[in-house]
């Protein structure tokens, strides 16, 4: 009988572990995870410090990681378009000096 207490304590316990390691799951853009991985090679630096005001992390290879929301609204696309590329394994977009500039009136 102590057993199956142990057992079902156990279970228990995994199930509401899960939920918190996976909130401390790094966020990789190519993995999924939400994040949308964004080329910003269309843009001028005037552009480009608009999306660094916004607090938006420029990557070394010019490209920007941000939720799926704000990659349709920088690349003027809807999220529906950047969510089925995704089942092909392409989970980007590239930037547009209008999509920055909707982003920065926001």
């Amino acid at each position: 009988m102590m057993t199956n207490t142990k057992l079902a304590l156990a279970a228990v316990l995994t199930l509401f572990a899960t939920p918190v390691l996976a909130a401390n799951t790094p966020v990789n853009a190519a993995g999924g995870k939400g994040l949308v991985v964004v080329g910003l090679n269309a843009l001028n630096q005037s552009q480009i410090d608009l999306l660094r005001n916004a607090n938006i992390e420029i990557l070394n290879d010019n490209t920007v990681q941000v939720p799926i929301n704000v990659a349709a609204t920088i690349c003027e696309l809807k999220v529906n378009a950047i969510a089925s590329s995704n089942d092909k394994g392409n989970k980007s977009c590239d930037a547009t000096a209008a999509g920055v500039q909707a982003l920065s009136a926001q």
